[in-house]
């Protein structure tokens, strides 16, 4: 078998069985839709820039398509040096800016702050790694599990009087004991985190633009119950 090298993902060398091109591993256009439309709603890659807010995390899932023996394969090979294993038998893998999480039955995680063509480029980097290894690997779903975005200044002022929008909403948490902010639920699985500087971060959301509009529902709600004076 002829040996090519191939590198890490800290850059580091080694020798594998026959590899594709990294050229000719290409992302489906439905995927990399998928995820600019979920992640780039308002034109830009990896900002909401339109409602003021940015995207510091993201959680996405897809698969290799089958189970995969992440022992031999560690036992194989030199390029999961970096690699980190877990009790639960799965190995992450440092892809900055964020970690991909590889697991026995051939699911994958992705988590960090990636805009849509970081993760393309992640994906399609593992897809040439493992090939390169002789690895078979296919094309599954990608699904955006969870967009966390942080807005600067949820409703256009500096201070919040969390005490008065504990009390004047519903579905909140509030003990400034444990955590600095209140913590609202708005029933549909999104969170949001506000904090008395007027900043919110809305986790859980499906794409930037539900995010948004949780953040818009938000404000409408503490406006009705005047809770916008600071």
């Amino acid at each position: 078998m002829s040996q090519t090298t191939i590198t890490d993902f800290h850059g580091n060398t080694g020798t594998a069985g026959t590899a594709p091109a990294l050229s000719n591993i290409t992302i489906p256009d439905a995927y990399r839709d998928r995820l600019e439309t979920a992640l780039a709603p308002h034109g830009t890659d990896d900002h909401v820039d339109s409602a003021g807010g940015d995207v510091v995390n993201v959680n996405v899932t897809t698969s290799i398509g089958h189970p995969i023996d992440i022992d031999q394969l560690v036992a194989d090979t030199n390029w999961t040096t970096h690699a980190t294993r877990s009790n639960h038998g799965n190995i992450s893998f440092p892809a900055t800016p964020g970690t991909i999480w590889l697991y026995p039955d051939g699911s994958v995680v992705l988590t960090g702050n990636l805009t849509a063509s970081e993760i393309v480029d992640a994906v399609r980097m593992l897809h040439y790694r493992l090939r390169s290894l002789g690895v078979d690997t296919d094309w599954r779903p990608v699904t955006v599990r969870n967009v966390v975005v942080q807005f600067d200044s949820v409703t256009g002022r500096d201070r919040l009087n969390l005490n008065a929008v504990a009390v004047g909403l519903d579905d909140v948490e509030y003990d400034p004991a444990v955590f600095s902010g209140v913590i609202y639920r708005d029933g549909d699985g999104d969170t949001c985190l506000l904090f008395a500087n007027g900043e919110t971060v809305v986790q859980g959301a499906g794409s930037t633009s539900e995010a948004v509009q949780r953040r818009d529902e938000l404000v409408t709600r503490l406006d009705a119950y005047d809770l916008l004076d600071g």
